[in-house]
């Protein structure tokens, strides 16, 4: 599935005013919701990551990048009970651990890619939370709660959380601070945060966000003399002693 059309759609659907909402349903909404449905496993509710694949490695594979990103999607369409079918799925298979990369959609074990990364589970966090607005049943902020302190857990270093809890064939996911990943991370805390009703809880999202903040503005954006802009780090790499690669 291409990721970025996804998020575009998604994002066009939350951005658009109410005015071209007859455009909408007439052009866009009913395209991406035959194409999502068609792409869903109605087995897990899980939907494939991959059109007509000749790869087998990939066939009935799901991102759970993907996954939470056609949740919202589904959201937007007011189909309501597929984004709770990726939901329960994923609330199923939650453990300390984390979720996975990939999931087979079929057997809904853990798919082609089973490294543990920090984006793919605060983007599902952030569709249950999303799931909550849209819907007004908080049934799955608990499971949002958890992915938030499962989040709080990971290795740091100065504020950024480490990229993943373990080291695989991957890479030495503990030692990498990535720059999206702590954006998305400071995305879901921002949203636990203001629902918290534990005052302890509360206070350790909220500490965990300021610091993926401070990170992020002493680390990662780069000014030059001026004060302007002059780069911005796409992570740091602890093993390496540096940055990971830089971007302008």
């Amino acid at each position: 599935m291409n990721r970025i059309l996804l998020f575009l759609c998604a994002a066009t659907f939350m951005i658009l005013p109410a005015s071209v909402a007859g455009i909408r349903d007439e052009n866009l909404e009913n395209g991406i919701r035959e194409f999502l449905k068609y792409q869903t496993n109605d087995a897990t509710g899980l939907v494939d990551s991959f059109i007509n694949t000749t790869d087998e490695l990939l066939v009935n594979q799901a991102s759970t990048y993907d996954q939470a990103l056609a949740g919202l999607a589904f959201l937007q369409l007011k189909e309501y009970h597929r984004a709770k079918q990726i939901l329960l799925f994923f609330r199923n298979h939650w453990s300390d651990n984390g979720l996975c990369n990939f999931y087979d959609t079929d057997s809904g074990t853990c798919g082609v890619e089973t490294t543990v990364h920090l984006s793919p589970n605060a983007w599902v966090g952030i569709l249950a939370l999303w799931y909550g607005r849209e819907t007004g049943d908080e049934s799955f902020y608990p499971f949002a709660r958890d992915i938030g302190i499962w989040v709080t857990k990971l290795p740091r270093h100065r504020g950024g959380l480490a990229m993943g809890p373990v080291e695989d064939w991957g890479g030495p996911w503990p030692q990498v601070v990535s720059s999206e990943n702590n954006l998305v991370a400071y995305a879901l805390l921002r949203g636990l945060d203001e629902r918290e009703r534990d005052p302890a809880i509360q206070k350790r999202f909220i500490d965990e966000r300021l610091g993926i903040i401070r990170f992020l503005y002493e680390e990662i954006i780069r000014r030059d003399g001026k004060g302007r802009l002059s780069e911005i780090s796409v992570g740091y790499n602890v093993s390496k002693g540096g940055f990971a690669g830089r971007s302008l």
